[in-house]
């Protein structure tokens, strides 16, 4: 093992960007349910975030030798499933949370991905990589989170190569009144989850807000436009109450 984790690159330490009051909270309920967390998302999601995620990276225009950005990378399931798809690529994992960032890094281990990984303990609306540093990056389920969105894109948008792309998976507000009149009667036993499955019920309650509470997904395009993306395109999914934003850096 101690040779394996040698040949890790362990970027922790980089955070630019002072917390404020939401920053502080996000991390205190991720610092909270870092242990539990990939198993709230199972029954947050009932499992579905999974097929989710690999939709995204479907998506994802990469070719061997990529430098890929996986952002708010949590426990890494996005890389382990870029890595699944090609191999011959360069990943940086990049989260603020150190604990989640860790139990990513296991998980990678214990999958066999050791190589071309690197794990970057940082902020979205400052991000220590260099302009024009990445083919594709990809942030799922992250970007409600973020402080400063607006500071967010226009990172994203400066270390990304031009031609490259963002990928955006995050919950949206679904069309269909029966798909947001069964999430909502869904989202409010969550909470009660959290607390029976991690003793964490306000930490749950806070996931479930932010959901509640982000932009649409005409919003988050029109951010995309504004951050200096074209070719924005949106895949909708469960009727809009998640989605998928595609945009390219000309």
């Amino acid at each position: 093992m101690d040779n394996t984790e040698s040949n890790h690159h362990v970027d922790f330490g980089f955070e630019r960007v002072c917390p404020d009051e939401k920053t502080r909270r996000v991390q205190a309920v991720f610092n909270a349910s870092a242990d539990q967390y990939d198993i709230m998302n199972d029954l947050m999601s009932l499992g579905l975030h999974y097929g989710w995620k690999k939709k995204a990276v479907e998506y994802a225009h990469i070719q061997p030798g990529d430098t890929v950005l996986d952002l708010a990378c949590g426990t890494c399931d996005i890389t382990y499933y870029l890595l699944k798809r090609q191999q011959d690529l360069t990943v940086f994992a990049t989260d603020p949370n150190e604990k989640m960032l860790n139990i990513g890094r296991d998980m990678l281990l214990n999958h066999g991905f050791f190589r071309s990984i690197h794990f970057s303990l940082s902020y979205a609306e400052g991000l220590p990589y260099p302009d024009d540093f990445f083919q594709v990056a990809i942030c799922a389920f992250g970007f409600r989170n973020f402080t400063n969105h607006a500071r967010a894109l226009a990172e994203l948008y400066r270390v990304i190569r031009p031609g490259g792309q963002v990928i955006i998976l995050e919950f949206s507000k679904p069309s269909s009144h029966v798909i947001q009149t069964g999430y909502r009667a869904y989202a409010q036993l969550i909470p009660s989850l959290g607390e029976l499955v991690a003793q964490g019920e306000s930490n749950y309650q806070y996931l479930v807000d932010s959901i509640e509470q982000h932009m649409d997904q005409a919003e988050l395009s029109n951010h995309l436009e504004q951050a200096g993306f074209l070719d924005i395109r949106l895949t909708e999914l469960l009727s809009g109450l998640v989605c998928i934003h595609r945009g390219i850096k000309c």
